[in-house]
Parts: structure tokens; sequence; C-alpha cells
């Protein structure tokens, strides 16, 4: 693996992370895992090499006015676009049906992206 393309990776989080503090920030520094790095080294930067407007674990209002949080969102005007990278433990047998009805909601937020709460990104 490329170390300055491993060093852009930790930057862009860093930066984010920064940025943030509370369930924002917590989410974040512990919701991102080998599934979002991967896609961010093997598909988001050979497709674009760059980060720009590329906003991890963004915050959205679902149909219920809580908060879910995207893994990532592409926002370039009037581009909004919501990414979702399920992980092998997204998909485990060890999901319960709550939860998983919860996943359920949260792929039904997605498309509230323009009900983004107010936060930094």
């Amino acid at each position: 693996m490329n170390d300055h393309l491993v060093q852009a990776v930790d930057s862009f989080l860093s930066g984010h992370l920064a940025r943030r503090s509370g369930e924002r920030y917590r989410r974040l520094k512990e919701g991102h895992g080998h599934a979002e790095k991967t896609f961010l080294l093997h598909v988001w930067w050979p497709a674009f090499g760059n980060f720009k407007d590329l906003h991890p674990e963004y915050e959205v209002k679902d149909f219920r006015d809580g908060l879910r949080f995207l893994d990532f969102a592409y926002l370039r005007p009037p581009l909004k676009l919501a990414i979702e990278i399920d992980g092998y433990a997204a998909h485990s047998s060890q999901m319960s049906r709550t939860q998983f009805s919860d996943q359920g909601h949260t792929a039904n937020s997605r498309l509230s992206i323009n009900r983004r709460r107010d936060a930094a990104c």
C-alpha cells in the first residue's frame, strides 16, 4: 500500500476529528473501521484522487426526527450523495430482530439527507 495514500486517509479523518465533539466525534472515532478505510483507499481515492466534499459519519435527521449517521456524504452542490458501507459485521447472523429493524430505518433515513441537522462536518 502506498504510504502517501495511507497518510492522506489518516489526514482526512484526523481533520474531521479535530472539528468534532460529542457524539459526532465518537461516531467517527469508533465507527470507521476496516471496511470504511478500504472504501477510501480502493474505491474513492482511485476514482477522485482527493477527499474534497466528502464527509465521514454525516449526521441526518430520520423520519422520526431522530439522528442517524451516514458512513459518508458527498456534498458538492447541487449533488448530495449518501454512501453506506456495510462491512461483514453489518450482515452478521448475531443481529437481533430489533437491530435488523433499526438497520432498515437507517436505510430509509438515507433518503432524507436534505434534513441534515446543523452540524460541523
